[in-house]
Formats: C-alpha cells, sequence, structure tokens
C-alpha cells in the first residue's frame, strides 16, 4: 500500500533540519550532489514468481549501484520467497548491504516463528534482520530469535504519508529503514567498509538489552558506531568524547554539567568541586547564608566566615610554621598539615657545620671549625676546650 511505502521512504530519506514534518537518519543536513542513500518505493500487491517484481526491483538497485537496500516485507513461507533470496544472493556478490524487517506476530502468528526474508541473515552475512523496541522494551509483537540481529525504534513512530500527511504507527517495517539509514551514514564515514563489516559494527556497538526467551537483545546506537568508525571515544556515552571530558567512565561528568554540591565530584570539569564550585555558593549545605547569619563553610583551610551577599566567604588560613624545616600546606577535609623535610639548616650554633633537617627541626652537624681562629675566630671564643 502506498502509505506503507511512503513511511518506509520517508524514515529512509526524509529531507531534514527544514522544519517540515519529520526527519530522517539517514540525511545529512546541507549535503549537497548525489544522495548516498535511496530506495525503490513499491506498491501493490507482491507476485510470487521467480524472480518477481520485488526480486526485480532488488537486483535493478544491485546493478545501478546501489549500496544497501530496504526490504520491509515478511513471509512465512522461504519457497515463497524464493525470488528474493536469489536477490539477495546477487547483492552479496556485489557487496550490497540488505536490511529487513523481522517481522511482527500481527502477521505472523507466535513471536519466534520465522518469517524469510529476516531469517536468511543466519545464511547471509551482508542480511541484517531487525526487530522493534521502545525504550528499552521489546513489543510483545516484535519477533525474537537468533536470526533477528538488532532492534530499533518501532513503536508510534512519526511518518510521512501520501500527500503531505502525517501519521504514526508501529511495526518492525519502521525499525528496518532506521537501521538502513544508520547503516548509510556509516558509509558515508567510511565507503570502503564492506556489507558485512557493516552488519558487524552495528551489531558490536549495539547496547545490550534483557535477553529474551534466552535471546540476545541488541538495541541499535548509532552514537557509538560513529565514535568507532571515527576512532575516537566517549566511554560513558555523555556526549562528550574523552579527550575533552575529565572523567569519561562516569555520564555525570563532562563539561557544563550542573554541579552537583555533596557529591565529591568536580561534574563540571572546572577544577573545582562541590562547595568549592561558585555554583553551589549559596547552596545551605555549602554555607549558603542570609545577612546576619552565622555561616561555615565547611573549608578547614579557610577562617574568619561571615555572610557577604548570600554567600559565606572567608580568608585562607596561614599554615605556614616558624621551622625552616617542615613542607606546609592545607587540606579543606583536616586543615594545616605540616611534613619534615631535610634541606640544609642552621641550628644558630657557629661551633657546628653541616646542619640539617631531620625529623621536622634543625640537627647539628658533626663538623666543628674550633681551635681555627682564622676560619672562624667568633668559634674561638665561644667554644670551650673540649669542643
Amino acid at each position: 500500500p502506498q502509505a506503507h511505502g511512503t513511511a518506509v521512504a520517508g524514515l529512509l530519506a526524509a529531507q531534514t533540519n527544514n522544519l517540515i514534518g519529520r526527519a530522517s537518519v539517514g540525511t545529512v543536513p546541507g549535503r549537497s550532489g548525489q544522495p548516498f542513500l535511496g530506495a525503490p518505493v513499491l506498491a501493490g500487491q507482491m507476485v510470487v514468481m521467480a524472480p518477481g517484481p520485488i526480486g526485480e526491483a532488488i537486483l535493478l538497485a544491485v546493478n545501478n549501484g546501489a549500496r544497501i537496500v530496504n526490504l520491509s516485507l515478511g513471509h512465512s513461507s522461504a519457497l515463497a520467497m524464493f525470488g528474493i533470496k536469489y536477490a539477495i544472493k546477487k547483492a552479496a556478490e556485489k557487496n550490497v548491504l540488505v536490511v529487513v524487517a523481522a517481522g511482527d506476530t500481527v502477521h505472523s502468528p507466535g513471536r519466534t516463528t520465522e518469517l524469510y526474508p529476516a531469517a536468511w541473515s543466519r545464511e547471509f552475512s551482508n542480511l541484517i534482520s531487525v526487530g522493534a523496541v521502545r525504550g528499552d522494551t521489546v513489543p510483545i509483537w516484535s519477533k525474537v530469535g537468533d536470526w533477528v540481529d538488532i532492534v530499533a525504534p518501532g513503536v508510534d513512530v512519526a511518518l510521512l504519508g501520501p500527500g503531505s500527511t502525517y501519521f504514526e504507527d508501529s511495526g518492525t517495517s519502521y525499525a528496518a529503514p532506521i537501521v538502513a539509514a544508520a547503516a548509510a551514514v556509516i558509509l558515508s564515514q567510511k565507503p570502503e567498509l564492506s556489507a558485512s563489516a557493516v552488519k558487524q559494527l552495528l551489531k558490536e556497538t549495539a547496547d545490550e538489552l534483557e535477553p529474551i526467551d534466552g535471546q540476545r537483545i541488541r538495541r541499535l546506537n548509532l552514537y557509538r558506531a560513529v565514535l568507532q568508525v571515527a576512532g575516537v571515544d566517549d566511554d560513558d556515552m555523555d556526549g562528550y568524547l574523552q579527550a575533552e571530558d575529565c572523567d569519561d567512565d562516569d555520564p555525570r561528568v563532562h563539561p557544563g554539567a550542573s554541579e552537583e554540591c555533596a557529591d565529591r565530584v568536580d561534574n563540571d570539569c572546572n577544577a573545582r568541586m562541590d562547595c568549592g564550585d561558585s555554583a553551589c555558593s549559596h547552596e545551605r549545605a555549602c554555607g549558603g547564608c542570609s545577612r546576619g547569619e552565622e555561616c561555615n563553610d565547611e573549608n578547614a583551610c579557610t577562617i574568619n566566615e561571615r555572610c557577604v551577599g548570600g554567600a559565606c566567604i572567608s580568608d585562607q588560613r596561614n599554615c605556614v610554621d616558624a621551622t625552616p624545616c617542615t613542607d606546609d600546606g592545607c587540606d579543606p577535609t583536616v586543615g594545616c598539615w605540616h611534613r619534615a623535610n631535610a634541606v640544609t639548616c642552621s641550628d644558630g650554633n657557629p661551633c657546628t657545620v653541616g646542619d640539617k633537617c631531620s625529623g621536622g627541626s634543625c640537627a647539628p652537624g658533626a663538623g666543628s671549625l674550633c681551635g681555627n681562629h682564622a676560619v672562624d675566630p667568633q668559634c674561638n671564643e665561644e667554644c670551650d676546650g673540649s669542643a
């Protein structure tokens, strides 16, 4: 029927970013020249014969340079699909990816009952079978099995209709062209990939959902697939690449994120966390206050806290002690710290040389200048005879 064909074609290649109707995955905004994705739309009743009109359409596309063919159709009889199987084999010889709807139980009872040509995904490495999903849930009417390679959005999908109309519908028929369009995006980035390599890439980069009847459920993740093709990483899938994300394992953390004021994490990657971030200055947990209120910034390295403009401000605590034999600093959680060092020092005694810090204080050196008036006359005057 025309509505089905128009809807599928719209998912494949509707114009994008024109503020009209719906967008498609398979059209790159601003791309000029010949489109990288095309699909013949066939209307009317399918005639089961060899090769049949649909098989002929596949061969026509394959012989005219198509890289991807979408088939939003299926039949419970493998024999009835013989003409299409022949065309898929020819597509494999020409390195053409064939994307097929796995099928709906409304057209073929039994959730695991095989439909063709989708079930031939086990036989052809250039054929990818697609089920439907909504969020994390595979609808009860979508086929599952080891022959279903991947799932994609297929519930209440916004669609194009004949005569410039729009409607919503559900089915694996609509999940398949989304995957076909995703494959086209991959090939636009790396056209040298083979059909089987594109199929494998889409499966490897898919999200793993809860298994159904022991069968793996992989949900299309085009973002991850494009990143892998480009050779870059976004491990936590927060939209920020590893090179610009200060913690690529935590999706709460990336430039521009909202600072959470009590999680001891630098959420916005500005090198300040929690109450140390100005974004949290008005939070009561961080000492936010009103005029006249006492405040506490919960920072052991500050003193003289006071409320100014709704925020608790303070002065820096001086943690420098009187001895050169310690390195001094401050930890906001515990306060001042002093660590013993081993630098040279003077113990104040002119009768010793080689003084050196030890255990946080200046230890006298072993040498003595006493008895050598030319070297240190003061030493001779101050040292006794036993020195």
